[in-house]
This record gives C-alpha cells, sequence and structure tokens, in this order.
C-alpha cells in the first residue's frame, strides 16, 4: 500500500473512528445518569470499583498480545493467530483461578459491602473479552476500521438497551452487570464472524515464542502504567467510600468525553506507525502535527465541558457538583496524554520501550502515594491535586529522561497545553474566560500551525482520492 492510500486510510479510519467514540461517550454519559437515578451514587460506585479492577485484570492478561498481531513486520499466519487465541484463553482461565483469591483480599481490605459478589460475576468475563483480541486485530491489521466500529457500535448499543431494560426491570447495580455480559459476548461473536475467523486450539513454541518477545515489553509498560486505574477503586473506596469512587468516575467520563480524539489516535497509530516506521521524515512529520491537533481538541472541549457544567451547576446535585470541581484537575492528565500518546506510540513501535517500564512503575508510586496522603488529609479535592501533580511529574520525567531530545513535538504544542491547562482552573473563577482562547490566534506561529493542519484536514484526504 501506498504513503498516499495510508494518508488516506488513516483519515477514513479516524473519522469512522471517531463517530464511534462519540457515540459510545454520549451512550455511556446517558447509562450513567440513569444509574445515578435507578440506583444512587453508592450502588454505583461500587460497580465502578469492581469492573475497574476487572478492566485491569484484562489488560494484563493480554501478555502484549495484540501489540505482536498488529505491529508484527510479517503478515500473521492463520496458526500465528489460533496460538495467540489458545494462549489468550489459558490466562483468561487462569485469571479466573487467581482473580477468586485477589478478590477475597482486595474486598477485606478495601471494606466496601457487595464489592466481591459484582467482582466475582464480573471476573468470569476475562476469557471472553480477551480472546475478542485475535479476531479484532485480523481486522485492524487491514485497517478496516470500519468494520471494528460498526461491532463495536452494535455492541455499545445493545449494551445501553440491555441496562436500560433491567433498571426498568428493578434489578438494580446487577442491570449494569447483565450489560457488561452481553456488550462483552456480543462483541467477541461480532469479531469472529465479520473478521471471518473460525478459532482452533494450538500450541507451537517456534509462533508462541517470538509473539511473548515482541509484545511482553509493551505489555509489562502498559500493565504497570493501567496499575493507576487501582487509585479509585481501592484508595478513594477505602478512604472516601464509594460515593467519591462515582465522583471520580464522573469527571473521568466527562475528560474522556473530551478527549475522545485520544482514543482514535491511539488506536490507529499501532497500524499506521508500524507502516512508516521505514520512514522517519513522515513519521516525525505526523506525531508533531498530530500531537499538536490532539492538545487543541482535548483542550477546547474540555473548557467547553467545563464551562457548560458552570452554567448548568445550579441545577445539578451535590455529587455532580463536586465531580465539576474535581474535573480541572483529571483533565491535567489527558492534556499529558494529548502531548505524549504519539510519541510513547511510536517508540512502542520500534521497540524502544525499556526505558518507559522504568518511568512508569515511578509514575504509579508517586500518583499511589500521592492519592492515599493526600485524599487522607483534604479529601477528594486533594485526590484531583494528586492526579494533576503526578501527571506533571510524568512529563516532566519523560522529556528530563531522554524522550525531548527524540521527541516530535513542537514548542507550539507545549504552550497550547500550558494555555489550556491553566484556563481550565480560570474558569472555575469566570466562565467568561474561555474567550481567552482567542489569544492562542494572536500568536502568529501558532495560528499558522494550525491553519497548515487545518487544511491538510479539509483537502489532503480528498486530494489522495482524486489522484
Amino acid at each position: 500500500m501506498g504513503t498516499k492510500n495510508i494518508r488516506n486510510e488513516m483519515w477514513l479510519s479516524a473519522a469512522i473512528l471517531f463517530a464511534r467514540q462519540i457515540i459510545s461517550a454520549s451512550l455511556s454519559l446517558v447509562t450513567l445518569v440513569l444509574a445515578l437515578y435507578f440506583i444512587g451514587p453508592v450502588e454505583y460506585g461500587v460497580f465502578v470499583s469492581a469492573s475497574s479492577l476487572i478492566s485491569i485484570f484484562c489488560a494484563i492478561c493480554n501478555l502484549g498480545i495484540g501489540a505482536y498481531l498488529l505491529r508484527s513486520p510479517s503478515k500473521p499466519s492463520s496458526y500465528t493467530y489460533d496460538q495467540a487465541f489458545t494462549i489468550l484463553l489459558m490466562t483468561g482461565m487462569t485469571a479466573i483461578v487467581v482473580g477468586v483469591f485477589l478478590l477475597e483480599q482486595i474486598s477485606a481490605w478495601v471494606g466496601v459491602v457487595d464489592l466481591k459478589q459484582l467482582a466475582f460475576a464480573l471476573l468470569f468475563s476475562i476469557p471472553v473479552v480477551i480472546v475478542s483480541r485475535v479476531p479484532q486485530c485480523k481486522i485492524e491489521r487491514q485497517l478496516d476500521y470500519a468494520l471494528v466500529a460498526k461491532v463495536e457500535l452494535l455492541a455499545i448499543i445493545f449494551r445501553f438497551f440491555l441496562t436500560l431494560f433491567c433498571f426498568i426491570g428493578d434489578l438494580g447495580v446487577w442491570s449494569l452487570v447483565y450489560g457488561w455480559w452481553g456488550f462483552h459476548i456480543l462483541t467477541l461473536l461480532g469479531f469472529l464472524y465479520q473478521g471471518k475467523y473460525t478459532p482452533h486450539l494450538c500450541w507451537k513454541i517456534k509462533l508462541l515464542k517470538p509473539m511473548l518477545v515482541f509484545g511482553m515489553k509493551t505489555w509489562l509498560a502498559r500493565s504497570i502504567f493501567n496499575l493507576r486505574d487501582l487509585a479509585n477503586p481501592l484508595i478513594v473506596a477505602k478512604i472516601l467510600g464509594t460515593e467519591a469512587v462515582t465522583i471520580v468516575s464522573i469527571a473521568t467520563n466527562l475528560c474522556e468525553v473530551a478527549a475522545i480524539g485520544l482514543g482514535v489516535s491511539q488506536r490507529i497509530s499501532g497500524g499506521v506507525f508500524g507502516k512508516f516506521q521505514k520512514n522517519k521524515e513522515k513519521l516525525s512529520t505526523a506525531i508533531s502535527e498530530g500531537t499538536f491537533l490532539q492538545v487543541w481538541i482535548v483542550g477546547f472541549f474540555q473548557s467547553t465541558i467545563i464551562l457548560i457544567g458552570l452554567l448548568l451547576s445550579k441545577y445539578l446535585d451535590s455529587v455532580w457538583q463536586s465531580a465539576l470541581l474535581l474535573l480541572p484537575y483529571v483533565s491535567i492528565y489527558y492534556l499529558v496524554l494529548a502531548l505524549i500518546q504519539l510519541n510513547i506510540s511510536a517508540l512502542y513501535t520500534h521497540n524502544k520501550v525499556g526505558w518507559i517500564i522504568f518511568i512508569n512503575i515511578v509514575y504509579v508510586f508517586i500518583l499511589m502515594f500521592l492519592a492515599y496522603l493526600l485524599s487522607k488529609r483534604y479529601g477528594i479535592n486533594g485526590y484531583g491535586f494528586a492526579v494533576a501533580a503526578s501527571s506533571f511529574l510524568l512529563l516532566v520525567f519523560l522529556f528530563a529522561n531522554g524522550l525531548r531530545s527524540r521527541a516530535d513535538l513542537s514548542t507550539y504544542s507545549v504552550i497550547t497545553a500550558s494555555f489550556f491547562a491553566t484556563l481550565l482552573f480560570v474558569l472555575e473563577s469566570s466562565p467568561w474566560a474561555i474567550l481567552l482562547i482567542s489569544l492562542l490566534f494572536i500568536i502568529k506561529p501558532i495560528r499558522e500551525e494550525f491553519k497548515k493542519i487545518m487544511h491538510r484536514i479539509k483537502f489532503g484526504w480528498l486530494k489522495t482520492n482524486m489522484e
């Protein structure tokens, strides 16, 4: 596939996944509102804690297999996919056994009523969740994100209506559990059908060894980074209670709505960067411009959401108002992610992840330490400060230890991110501060950079098609 066709596929994939993310984020917010109405913030917080734990288990059980299937220089054979399916299935079954013991200990430590029952109900879904990655990678390897989005959207809509009907049927917090199971079963079946993949058990060491070696460092780095998500179900739940878990979840959901572009770029970067990895100049340009655009999208939408929240605050209850106060702190993490995500993804593509593992360990330790210390002292706002401070330290530490010399990150991206980070907190004092965004266009280099990227977005894909 030529460079122009790759660019064509990249923009088309981004548009399709962006639409998918918008629908998913919207239904997720509606589900959250319905959950708070039908079961209240305390019970919803218990489900968030349980589902967060199981999601982390699923991420750990992936073993980096998805990274190998997506980024392997040679096209995986049918035997390779079967070997990946087999090892993931075995890992998932093992995770159930280990998870029973771990969840007993975690539930006892946190001391949250009903956490164990909900977590156990979700625990047995781990094999279903992780093996679906195999047929999904088979489709994504071909950059056919339209097919991926179709399957996921169908499953998302099914989960929403199943959860809604269960709420109406007075099934309480278990409505969310049934929605979880329905989503993942339908996702697996959809990917198997659309990917035209029939799984078979396979055990060939010569296939397994390169698969694990290739993805192990990536898996380790991301597994360590994903441990940051334990702060809410473990530390916040234990110190501040499950209602505080709900407050954090609301703030995080709102931030993810604003940062939907990050999910899109992360998903397509694996396949696209894998094809671009030998052309350093084009890869560098794509990362630099992509980062600048990501910062703009995330910063602008986060500011808009905070503004809307402030205008509606008098109509909101105490839980939502607390989430709005927490929102600027959580938003800092997503701005930092917008700055570093594409560079980190490129380093994963080139298998340069050894030092990232160390940095992730330091970052997670600092986050957990600050979250525990500040939550006990300052409550939910202390947790917010811990998230913001640890995110800033992550950025500083990454660039102090060599990423800056290899990064395709313009000064304009850093200036723009710093501006939006300041604006998020200023908005708390005056909604009119949103007008300060216009100040960015006074800086000529930033204005020219923005216009150049917008021109490429507007005409680049169409021109590629015409050619």
